[in-house]
């Protein structure tokens, strides 16, 4: 297959990269539809005894809700719908049981991510992380957890967290991604320079330039999702696998809500008259 490079090197692409997640605080707000309006998707994550025998069809793209054990590990695979498309999140598989683990596809789009744990006070020591894999679902690297503090109910007055950074790699992992691949700093560095520059000039996409808010560091971002798509669009090589990984020590009642931001209304390379 034909591949192209950003600075004339041949690219093997996988995806390698950790992100140091810093939660954004809800705004002042324990309810972020007051800022944020009506969620796009809300998905329940509920916890269930071990013993648990899942019945039923998990595949209906229409439910809202997906069962992983009350203790234990659950991997959630998370695609998005294609760019342009206009299609609607789908709980692919939301039997989490399984060897396979459970699997969500996000909505066409930009979201702002809450995360929340309901019921009763407990779960503590719960985290749930992001982990990249390659195209083989072999693990390469974790994004981050969020704070276990969030991740234990708080009884009738629920703590939001934002954490749509889980969704965003930044210049300095595409840094170390690159660096995995063997290049030196330097290449790595240059390379990483061009994937920004690319998603800086391009219209419509969803370029941060300053992920973490701190103006003493170089911190500028994109999609995870748009940067898989530029290593099949651009680079014409294999994307990687995005998944959340659940460790779960009592919670019943994960909520994570999805806001929408904008639309990935936008092509790598416009066609121009």
């Amino acid at each position: 297959m034909r591949k192209k490079t950003l600075i004339g090197s041949s690219l093997i692409v996988f995806i390698l990269f950790q992100v140091f997640i810093l939660p954004i605080q809800a705004r002042g707000n324990n309810n972020p539809n007051k800022i944020l309006g009506s969620p796009a998707f809300v998905l329940n994550i509920l916890g269930k005894k071990d013993d648990w025998n899942p019945n039923g069809d998990f595949n209906n793209p229409e439910r809202h809700t997906i069962f992983v054990p009350e203790n234990g590990d659950t991997r959630i695979w998370i695609t998005q719908a294609p760019r342009k498309s206009l299609e609607d999140f789908a709980v692919l598989d939301g039997n989490g049981f399984d060897e396979d683990g459970a699997a969500l596809q996000l909505g066409d789009g930009y979201f702002a991510v809450y995360v929340v744990a309901l019921g009763k006070p407990g779960g503590a020591g719960s985290t749930l992380g992001g982990v990249i894999t390659d195209s083989d679902g072999n693990d390469l690297f974790y994004l981050g957890k969020v704070d276990a503090k969030v991740l234990k109910p708080h009884g009738k007055q629920p703590v939001w967290e934002e954490y749509t950074n889980l969704f965003y790699i930044t210049y300095n992992e595409i840094v170390e991604y690159f660096e995995g691949l063997g290049y030196s700093t330097e290449d790595a560095e240059g390379n990483a320079t061009a994937v920004i520059e690319f998603f800086k000039n391009l219209e419509g996409a969803d370029f941060i330039p300053d992920l973490d808010g701190d103006p003493n560091t170089y911190d500028p971002a994109i999609w995870i999702f748009d940067f898989f798509d530029f290593l099949v669009e651009v680079l014409m090589t294999d994307d990687g696998q995005y998944a959340w990984e659940l460790k779960n020590k009592g919670i019943k009642h994960l909520q994570v809500r999805f806001y929408f931001v904008k639309s990935r209304y936008w092509d790598y390379f416009p066609e121009t008259i």
